[in-house]
This record gives structure tokens, C-alpha cells and sequence, in this order.
């Protein structure tokens, strides 16, 4: 019994390029194995000293590298500053047109003109108000959402929801998110930090994990408060030891990981989590300092920074604490603008001095 050939060279001539292309089983097979088993042995040596925070594989290419939240509590007013309605200058002063709602947060009055003219900027034409000096510089960089709108009228759900996507339920705020999908790109830096945070309107769970492993949990950049504490004044609490050497702390770690396993269950995330956290307290120290130190910050970068004005320095230091956590490697960063004004409450929280508040918090939060 004869065998036809696989192939004829008379009758079916093969190219080189097709001979390499079916035998890509063979050398191209050999080549791709070589690179995934560098990706595997990268990515197992990275676990081991990262654990759930070694950096992942995504399910598609990445856009972004690292995301920097400045998050402008009380919400700034999107009809003075950037979204012109121009059928508001013409029934200033009317009744709604609509049934209010039926739960209200405050007794709301007759329809309102812009506080201050609109005009086209940048090659896009994104429509601010007069009001912006420094921003227009970059409008064509930035992409504007003008489809949300709110479904909760109070503080506290609003902060929620925009953090965590519930306003009633305790969720995943979206730096976790980032952290468990990404990982992070630095052994000694948490991947998620929270630049003075509120300690009010969610609080913690504005930069909570929820169901997430607590190692995804956003760090406090100074201790939670309201108002928040000043940029100047911040630190991450509890990173210094001055009884013990980092090679006593490092035994005491070593002591504590043993006693700690030895008594644990298998697979208890819980406890796996509060000795990574532990771990990384004790890396933090000498990393931390390193990166918020900005003495060898130029001149000129300070003053783009806003720091040589007291009415930017305390956003614009937040500003560049953020910048260099990003250049360290932290995934996710947000910077809180929410502190008190004299008369008009919390930042961006203007209801009877809209104009003078808004007028202040927009020279507070930009700079050349």
C-alpha cells in the first residue's frame, strides 16, 4: 500500500517564506516558548516579592500608565465654568420649566444666568468661562464629559458614587480597582495613595477596598480630617521608629511572619494582607521620605507648581507630591482640593457666595 506524499515539489511548489511559515511549529514554536517561559520566570519572581501587588498581564493593551484623581469636593458649578447654556442668560430670573423633584437637599429658587461670559478655547473651541486665565493654555488636551448627571443631591451619596459607582452600598473605590487590575511598578510605595482626604462624605470608603483584598486599600498622605490637613503638614502616619533600627524591625517583621503563619489557617487573606501591609509600613520608611522630599526641586518648577503664591502653594504642593508618586511608580494617585474658606464653607461648596468662592478656589487650584 503506497502513502501519497504530503507534498510533491513538482506539483505543489512551496516558497521559502511558506516552508518557514508550516514550520513555525518547530523554530518559531521553539522561540515563543523561550519568551514565555522569561515571562513566567519574570512574572513568579515578581509575586514573590510583590505578592497580590506584582504588576499584571491585562486583558488588552494598556492606554495608561498610572492615573492622577483631583477630586474638587462640593463640585465645582459646571454652568458658570464649562458647560454654556446659553437659554440660561435668556430666562434668568423664570420658574422652572419643570416639576421639581420630590426630595430636595435645600429649597432651590428661580433659574440663574452664568456669573461670568463664556467664550470659545483653544483649535477645539471647548467653551470656559472668563473666569479661567491658565487653563485655556491646555484645552486641547483635555476631553470634557458633558452626558452625567446626579441621581443624589446629597453630599455624602454623591461622594460615594463617584468614587465607588453605589451611593447607598459600600463598594470598591475606583484607585482599588486600578490597584487590583494593575498591580504596582514600585516594591516600597503603596499603588494607591490619597493626598489629604476628607474624613467626611464617605469618608475611608471613598478610598476603601470594600470585597477587594485590603492591600489594594488607598493611603492616607496625612491623617483624614475636615477640613483636610494642609499639604505642607502631611505625612504618612506611624513610618517612624525611634527605639528601634530598621535591622531590629526587620527581625521583628521576620518574628511576626513566622509566629503569624504558624498560626494562621491556610489561605487567609485577612492576616496575608495585615503582614503586607506591615511590610510595606516598614519599606515605606525610607522610600517615602526620598520621594516628597523637594528641596532639589528647581526654581522655575516651583513656580509652576504655584508654590511661591500662598493662594496655590497647598494645591500645588499636593499637584507635586502627586507628579513625583507617578514618577516613583504609584498607580494611583488623588489629590483632595477640600478645605474651609472663612465664609464660603468647604471648597467648591458655594451656595450663597458662589461668585466670590468660585472667583478664589479657581486662583487656589491653577497656575501658569
Amino acid at each position: 500500500m503506497k502513502v501519497a506524499p504530503v507534498f510533491s515539489p513538482v506539483s505543489q511548489p512551496i516558497s521559502r517564506r511558506t516552508l518557514l511559515n508550516r514550520m513555525a511549529v518547530g523554530f518559531g514554536g521553539l522561540a515563543l516558548n523561550g519568551m514565555l517561559a522569561e515571562q513566567l520566570f519574570a512574572a513568579e519572581s515578581s509575586k514573590s516579592s510583590l505578592g497580590p501587588l506584582a504588576p499584571r498581564m491585562p486583558h488588552h493593551p494598556p492606554r495608561v500608565k498610572r492615573v492622577i484623581f483631583m477630586f474638587m469636593s462640593g463640585g465645582p458649578s459646571h454652568v458658570d465654568l464649562f458647560d454654556h447654556k446659553p437659554l440660561l442668560e435668556r430666562d434668568d430670573g423664570k420658574p422652572l420649566p419643570f416639576a421639581e423633584r420630590g426630595v430636595q437637599f435645600a429649597e432651590r429658587g428661580n433659574l440663574m444666568k452664568p456669573l461670568w461670559k463664556f467664550r470659545p478655547t483653544g483649535q477645539s473651541g471647548i467653551p470656559m468661562c472668563e473666569l479661567w486665565q491658565h487653563l485655556p493654555k491646555v484645552a486641547d488636551e483635555l476631553c470634557m464629559i458633558h452626558s452625567l448627571c446626579e441621581t443624589n443631591v446629597s453630599h455624602g451619596g454623591a461622594c460615594m458614587k463617584l468614587h465607588t459607582g453605589n451611593e447607598a452600598f459600600v463598594r470598591p473605590s475606583v484607585g482599588s480597582w486600578v490597584s487590583y487590575g494593575l498591580g504596582t511598578e514600585n516594591n516600597n510605595l503603596p499603588s494607591f495613595i490619597s493626598i489629604c482626604p476628607q474624613s467626611i462624605h464617605g469618608g475611608v470608603d471613598n478610598y476603601g477596598t470594600s470585597f477587594l483584598p485590603s492591600i489594594h486599600q488607598g493611603v492616607a498622605l496625612g491623617t483624614p480630617g475636615y477640613p483636610n490637613t494642609p499639604a505642607k503638614d502631611a505625612k504618612f502616619d506611624y513610618m517612624g521608629n525611634s527605639r528601634l533600627s530598621l535591622d531590629q524591625q526587620a527581625l521583628q517583621l521576620k518574628l511576626l511572619r513566622q509566629m503569624n503563619k504558624s498560626n494562621a489557617a491556610p489561605h487567609d487573606a485577612l492576616l496575608d494582607a495585615r503582614i503586607q501591609s506591615f511590610e510595606l509600613a516598614f519599606r515605606m520608611q525610607t522610600a517615602a521620605p526620598e520621594v516628597m522630599d523637594i528641596s532639589g526641586e528647581s526654581n522655575v518648577v516651583r513656580k509652576l507648581y504655584g508654590l511661591d503664591d500662598p493662594m496655590t502653594e497647598n494645591f500645588g504642593l499636593q499637584c507635586l507630591y502627586a507628579r513625583r508618586f507617578a514618577e516613583a511608580g504609584v498607580r494611583f494617585i488623588q489629590i483632595n482640593h477640600a478645605g474651609k474658606l472663612p465664609k464660603t464653607n468647604e471648597q467648591w461648596d458655594q451656595h450663597n457666595y458662589l461668585e466670590e468662592g468660585h472667583a478664589e478656589n479657581v486662583a487656589k487650584s491653577t497656575s501658569p
